[in-house]
Parts: C-alpha cells; structure tokens; sequence
C-alpha cells in the first residue's frame, strides 16, 4: 500500500528538487510532473515549422511590394517588416529549445511561443487595417 498522497508528494517533489530515483522509491505509480520538458509537450518543432513558413510569406509579401514600386505610398512593408523579425526571432528561440539540453529549453519555447503568437496577432491587425482600407 502506498502510504504517500498525491499531492504532497508533487509539492514536496516540485518544492525542494527531490531526485527522481528517492521519489519514485518514496512514492511509486504516481503520476509526476517535472519541470524538464517531456518530448510529448515539445511543441518547438511545430512552432519552427510554422514560423518558417510564416517568414517565407513575408519575404514574399516584401519582394513584390519592391517589386512593383508600392513602398513609397505604404505602410504594409514597415508592418511586414516587423512581422518578419519577430517571425525570424520565433524560428531562432524554437530552434535553440530543440538543441538546448538544459532547462531554458523551457524558457525558449515560451519565448518562441509568445513571438509567433505576436506575429500572428500583427498579421491578423494588417489584413484587417487593409481590408477596410484604413492602410494602401
């Protein structure tokens, strides 16, 4: 019979940074959550795949813009501009979560996370901007 409960075992676990091979002699069958990242919510992969592709629209959006001469009478390059380095910053942190082997893979992917999300968001806010016409 397993004398410990859940919840404590997690706390104590999580609050004082007990090794994993006292825990599990300590507590056995108990579902743990560490702060290590599992390779089943490693979501940098999806996030690099993503932001990559996200880049390559901007690159392109940028290139025919320049292209046929529109730059000097819009704001859609500036914002496109922008959109391409927070992109360019979201594959760069997601890239270094897959490499990194210590915790602040944890923090990358955050980072990588919240940027893609920004870029995104900024995107979102152009199209709208220039469906009404509010930007050329």
């Amino acid at each position: 019979m397993n004398s410990c409960h859940p919840v404590a075992a997690i706390f104590i676990f999580d609050r004082f940074n007990v090794p994993d091979k006292v825990f599990s002699e300590t507590c056995t069958k108990l579902p743990i959550k560490t702060r290590q990242m599992d390779q089943s919510d490693n979501k940098s992969p999806q996030i690099l795949n993503s932001a990559s592709n996200f880049l390559g629209f901007c690159f392109l959006v940028l290139t025919s813009l320049r292209f046929f001469k529109v730059t000097d009478t819009s704001f859609i390059d500036e914002i496109t501009m922008g959109c391409f380095v927070i992109f360019m910053f979201s594959c760069l942190t997601a890239f270094l979560s897959i490499r990194s082997k210590t915790n602040r893979s944890f923090i990358y992917e955050t980072l990588a996370e919240f940027s893609f999300l920004a870029g995104l968001v900024v995107i979102f806010l152009m199209t709208v901007l220039f469906m009404l016409r509010i930007i050329h």
